[in-house]
């Protein structure tokens, strides 16, 4: 099954301002429809609009390519779990995925499709990019105080794509399902060796240090969001 990127994913922008025109200078994030006009991205990627003169969310024309900038409005930062939702004007709505709260095993088949690094401004084009890979971990996520349930990613998540839900395909229902949402990077360091000598007044230096490092991308387990909302529907979650 193919889906057109432009019903389901779009760029959070921020630029320059004038009284007449918007100029893009950065892809904050990526965003998605959640339910009816309420849109779900990271919550970095609203708080990082603080940094430009204006934000806005971009639909892309697919007749015409056109960019159209939209205003978010009513913008609610999840904090402990690096999430946010926000609002477009009521007669705006997009395509949505049903979600699954499910947890995901073990090289479990997954992708993501954002607007990392997605903004030629040479070419004044947004360029989208598609991820794929499996799930590498799940369990807790410790570097947030709130310990979310995460998953971790065999493919790095750069600049520009927080905020895009995780997806799988569903071979039964012949539909794409979201199974959770990507914030970002983490990544493990470990000593592997260290050699040390010691000086003349008996204390310990070390002069030789190697260590090994894993990256990996972080998405937040789709439940996390789902249990501090109140309006979501059951009818788009999967049993």
């Amino acid at each position: 099954m193919t889906i057109d990127v432009h019903d389901y994913f779009f760029p959070i922008l921020g630029g320059t301002e004038s009284e007449f025109d918007f100029k893009p200078t950065s892809v904050l994030g990526t965003a998605s429809c959640l339910y009816k006009n309420k849109y779900v991205t990271a919550g970095h990627t609203i708080e990082s609009t603080q940094d430009f003169d204006s934000s806005y969310m971009a639909f892309i024309e697919k007749q015409t390519e056109q960019i159209i900038y939209i205003p978010l409005q009513n913008a609610e930062i999840i904090s402990d779990i690096d999430l946010a939702i926000f609002e477009l004007p009521d007669n705006i709505e997009s395509q949505s995925f049903k979600i699954c709260k499910n947890t995901l095993e073990m090289l479990s088949d997954v992708l993501a499709c954002g607007f990392p690094h997605g903004l030629d401004l040479q070419n004044k084009i947004l360029r989208n990019r598609a991820f794929k890979g499996y799930v590498s971990n799940y369990g807790q996520f410790f570097q947030f105080p709130s310990r979310p349930n995460c998953y971790e990613l065999s493919f790095m998540c750069p600049k520009g794509i927080s905020g895009a839900p995780l997806l799988q395909f569903d071979k039964d229902l012949l539909q794409y399902i979201v199974y959770g949402y990507i914030i970002g990077n983490s990544n493990c360091e470990i000593m592997v060796f260290s050699e040390s000598e010691i000086t003349l007044d008996g204390s310990t230096k070390t002069i030789y240090e190697k260590t090994e490092s894993m990256k990996f991308g972080i998405a937040i387990q789709v439940t996390e969001l789902i249990n501090r909302l109140n309006f979501f529907p059951d009818n788009l979650i999967l049993k």
